[in-house]
C-alpha cells in the first residue's frame, strides 16, 4: 500500500493504519518517527548539517561523519557536559542527551509509541505541508542490529558507529567456568540420582553482518524527556541506505490541529507531557509556540476538572476567573457554590446559588443545591422552600423529595417525611437511600418492624451500604434482639472499618449483654477513630465503673467533660465514682454541677443526699432527699435513704413514716437495711443510737 493510500485525517484512521501494518509484518516490533513535512527523507540531523555546511547534497563521506562526532564529543567533555552526579556518560548516552537538546547527531529519533510519533508529525499545525509517520520493524534481523547496554560501555563513537569495528573486529574466545560435578544426595538412598551432564556450546565470536546497515538502541533513563517520549534511536553511517521494509503514513495538513486536540483530550499527549524537564518547559514557551488563551468556558472546564479531583480551592480559583471573564455564566456560580459547600462554607455557597438563580431562575438543580446548603445550616424552612421550588420545576426530581423528607424528619414532622420518601421511591424504585431514610423515621416513631423492613429493602438494593446495616442494628437492639444487632454492626464495620458510629453502637449492644470487656474494646476503637467523641469516653467510663475500675472511669469522665463541659451525665457518674472511692467532697461538687445543668435530676439530688449523710451533714442530706421525693414521689429509695437519716437523728416518727412509704412502694425494707449495714445491732453501734423495738422489728428480716 502506498503512502498516499495510507493518508489519514484523525487519530482513529491513523491507529487503523498502524494496526494493518502490524498485521502485515508477523512477529513485528514496531518503531515510529513523526516528521512535520512529508517531503523530508529519513536521515540524521548530523548528515543534514554536514551537507548544508559543505554546500552539497551528495553523500557525506563516512570518515567526515566520524570526525564530526569525535569533535562534537570532545568539546562536550572539555566542558564536563558528560558528567552526571559524579559519573561519566558513555559517548552514546552523551549523544542521546545532545540530540534531545537540539544538537545535530547521527541518531535518528524514533519512538515505540505510535501516538507520540503522530504528535510530532502534527507539531507545527500552522504548516500547510502534510506530515508523515515512518514505521519500521526493528525485529527484522536482516536490516537492524540491536545495541545492548553492555555494547556501549567504554566504547568510542568509532566503535559504536562501526566504522572501525567493521574492518578490524577480532574474535575473542569466551572463557567458561569449570563445571562442578553434581553429587548424588545421601539423604534418600532409595533413589538413585544420575549425575547431571550439561552440554555447553563452544564460544563463538560475534561477527557483524555486512547486510545490516542500521543499529537501534533503546536508552536507559538519560533524561526525563527520553522516558516520556518512549525514545529509541536508529543510526548508521551515511553509506547506509534508508531501512527497508519501511512504511509511511501521511497526515493531512488541514487535520493537524484537530489531531493535536484529540491527542491531548483523549490520550493526554501534549507538549508538557513530552517535554517534562526544564529545557522542555522552556521549549514549550518559545516565542512561536501557540498560546492557548483561556476564556471563561475554559476556566470553567478547568474548575470542573479540579472539582472532580476534590481540589476545591483550585476549582474555586478557576470559577472565579470564569466569572471575571463572563459575569453572566450561571453554571460557574452554581459550581462555585458546590465547591464552597464541599468545603463547609455554606454561607458563601448560598450567595453563589442566589446569583445563579437570578441569572437562570428555571434551573431546578440550583434550588436543590441551595436547599442542601440551607439544610446543612439547620435552616429547615428555607431548605423546604428550595426543595418545593426544585420539585415545582422538575416534578420527577426524586432526590429533592428525598432531601425534603430529611428536613421534615429533622423538624419532627414524620408523617410528611414518610410521604416524601414514598414519593421518592415511587419515582425511583431502586432508591436505596430513600428506603434507608424512611426506615430511620419509622424507628424514630418506635415502629421498629417497619423500620427493619425498609432497611432490608435498602440492603437488598445496595448491599454495601454500611450505614443501613448500622441503622438496622440499632432497630434490632431497640427490639431487644441484641444478637442480631451485633451481627449488623459487625457487617457495617466489615464494609467500613473506620465507621466509628458502628463501633459505638456495638459497644452499647455488648453492654446490654453485660460483656463489658468487649464494650471497652469497642470504645477504644471509637476513640482511636474520633478522639474528640465525648460520649465515647463517657460510655467507656461507665463500663470501667461497672467493672469497679473507678480510677479509669474517672479519667474517662474527665476527658468527656473536657470535650463537652455541659455533659451532665459525666458529672453525675464521676460523682458516683468519687462516692464509691469515699471521696465525698468531690462527689458533692460533681452532683452540684449536675444539678446546675439539670435542675430536675432527681438521682443527682438523691446521691448528693447520700454523700452529705456520709459526711455527717444530715440536714443537707434530708433536704436533698426531700427534693428527690418532690421530683419523683414514687421513688421508694429516696424515702428509704431519708428514713436512715431520720434514724440517725432519732426522729422516730419521721423515720416510721418513711419506712412505711418504702414498704407501700414494694421494696423489702429489711433486705435493704441488711444489705447496707449487715444487722440492726451493727447500725446501732455505727450510729450510736438505740432503735425503738417496733422499728427494729421493721428492719429485721
Amino acid at each position: 500500500m502506498s503512502s498516499q493510500e495510507r493518508r489519514v485525517k484523525n487519530v482513529a484512521e491513523y491507529l487503523e493504519q498502524v494496526s494493518r501494518i502490524n498485521e502485515q509484518w508477523p512477529n513485528s516490533v514496531l518503531a515510529f518517527r513523526g516528521q512535520e513535512d512529508e517531503r523530508w527523507g529519513l536521515e540524521s540531523s548530523a548528515e543534514r548539517r554536514l551537507k548544508n555546511s559543505i554546500g552539497s547534497q551528495a553523500r557525506v563521506p563516512n570518515q567526515s561523519f566520524i570526525e564530526y562526532h569525535k569533535t562534537l564529543l570532545e568539546k562536550c567533555k572539555l566542558k564536563n557536559y558528560d558528567k552526571r552526579e559524579g559519573k561519566s556518560l558513555s559517548e552514546l548516552q552523551l549523544l542521546a542527551d545532545l540530540q534531545h537538546h537540539g544538537s545535530a547527531t547521527c541518531l535518528i529519533d524514533f519512538t515505540r509509541s505510535a501516538l507520540v510519533a503522530l504528535w510530532f508529525a502534527c507539531e507545527k499545525i500552522e504548516s500547510d505541508k502534510d506530515g508523515k509517520v515512518f514505521v519500521v520493524n526493528t525485529a527484522d534481523n536482516e536490516t537492524f542490529l540491536e545495541i545492548a547496554p553492555d555494547d556501549i560501555d567504554g566504547k568510542s563513537i568509532e566503535d559504536i558507529l562501526g566504522f572501525k569495528t567493521r574492518e578490524t573486529h577480532k574474535t575473542q574466545a569466551t572463557e567458561l567456568p569449570e563445571q562442578a560435578p553434581v553429587k548424588p544426595s545421601q539423604s534418600k538412598p532409595d533413589f538413585l540420582e544420575a549425575e547431571a551432564s550439561f552440554m555447553v556450546p563452544a564460544a563463538s565470536p560475534v561477527k557483524p553482518s555486512r547486510s545490516k546497515d542500521f543499529w537501534y538502541w533503546t536508552p536507559a533513563h538519560v533524561n526525563e524527556r527520553i522516558t516520556a517520549q518512549h525514545s529509541l534511536f536508529l543510526f548508521g553511517l551515511p553509506s547506509s541506505k534508508e531501512p527497508k521494509p519501511k512504511e509511511e503514513i501521511l497526515i493531512e495538513s488541514a487535520s493537524k490541529e484537530q489531531i493535536r486536540q484529540e491527542l491531548k483530550a483523549i490520550h493526554d499527549i501534549h507538549e508538557e507531557f513530552l517535554f517534562p524537564d526544564f529545557a522542555g518547559f522552556a521549549y514549550t514557551q518559545r516565542h512561536n509556540a501557540p498560546y492557548d488563551v483561556p476564556d471563561a468556558e475554559k476556566y470553567f472546564r478547568y474548575g470542573v476538572e479540579a472539582h472532580q479531583r476534590d481540589d476545591f480551592d483550585s476549582a474555586i480559583k478557576d470559577y472565579d476567573k470564569a466569572i471575571d471573564l463572563n459575569p453572566d455564566l450561571a453554571e460557574a456560580y452554581k459550581n462555585r457554590g458546590n465547591a464552597y459547600g464541599a468545603k463547609g462554607d455554606h454561607d458563601r455557597a448560598i450567595q453563589d446559588y442566589d446569583k445563579a438563580i437570578v441569572l437562570k431562575p428555571d434551573y431546578a438543580t440550583t434550588y436543590y443545591n441551595r436547599g442542601v446548603a440551607y439544610g446543612a445550616k439547620g435552616d429547615h424552612d428555607h431548605a423546604i422552600q428550595d426543595y418545593d421550588k426544585a420539585i415545582g420545576l422538575k416534578s420527577d426530581y426524586a432526590e429533592a423529595y428525598n432531601n425534603r423528607g430529611v428536613v421534615y424528619a429533622e423538624k419532627g414532622e414524620f408523617a410528611r417525611a414518610i410521604q416524601d420518601y414514598g414519593e421518592a421511591i415511587g419515582l425511583k424504585s431502586d432508591y436505596a437511600e430513600a428506603y434507608n431514610n424512611r426506615g430511620v423515621v419509622y424507628a424514630e416513631k418506635g415502629e421498629f418492624a417497619r423500620a427493619i423492613q425498609d432497611y432490608d429493602k435498602a440492603i437488598g438494593l445496595k448491599p454495601d451500604l454500611a450505614e443501613t446495616y448500622d441503622n438496622r442494628g440499632v432497630a434490632y437492639a431497640k427490639k431487644g434482639e441484641v444478637a442480631r444487632a451485633i451481627q449488623d454492626f459487625d457487617k457495617a464495620i466489615g464494609l467500613k472499618p473506620d465507621y466509628a458510629q458502628a463501633y459505638y453502637n456495638r459497644g452499647v449492644a455488648y453492654a446490654k449483654k453485660g460483656e463489658f470487656a468487649r464494650v471497652i474494646q469497642d470504645y477504644d476503637k471509637v476513640i482511636d477513630l474520633k478522639p474528640d467523641y465525648a460520649q465515647a469516653y463517657y460510655n467507656r467510663g461507665v463500663a470501667y465503673g461497672v467493672k469497679d475500675d473507678h480510677d479509669h472511669a474517672i479519667r474517662d469522665y474527665d476527658k468527656a467533660i473536657g470535650l463537652k463541659p455541659d455533659l451532665a451525665e459525666a458529672y453525675y457518674n464521676r460523682g458516683v465514682a468519687y462516692a464509691k472511692k469515699d471521696e465525698f467532697a468531690r462527689a458533692i461538687q460533681d452532683f452540684d454541677k449536675t444539678i446546675d445543668l439539670k435542675q430536675d435530676d432527681a438521682e443527682a439530688y438523691n446521691n448528693r443526699g447520700y454523700a452529705y449523710r456520709k459526711k455527717g451533714d444530715l440536714d443537707r442530706a434530708i433536704q436533698d432527699y426531700k427534693k428527690t421525693i418532690d421530683l419523683k414521689p414514687d421513688d421508694a429509695k429516696a424515702y428509704y435513704n431519708r428514713s436512715v437519716a431520720w434514724l440517725i437523728l432519732k426522729k422516730w416518727d419521721e423515720a416510721r413514716s418513711d419506712l412505711i412509704a418504702v414498704k407501700s412502694r414494694g421494696l423489702d425494707i429489711a433486705k435493704l437495711f441488711s444489705s447496707a449495714f449487715g444487722s440492726v445491732s451493727n447500725f446501732e453501734q455505727q450510729s450510736h443510737v438505740q432503735l425503738p423495738d417496733d422499728i427494729k422489728e421493721m428492719l429485721t428480716p
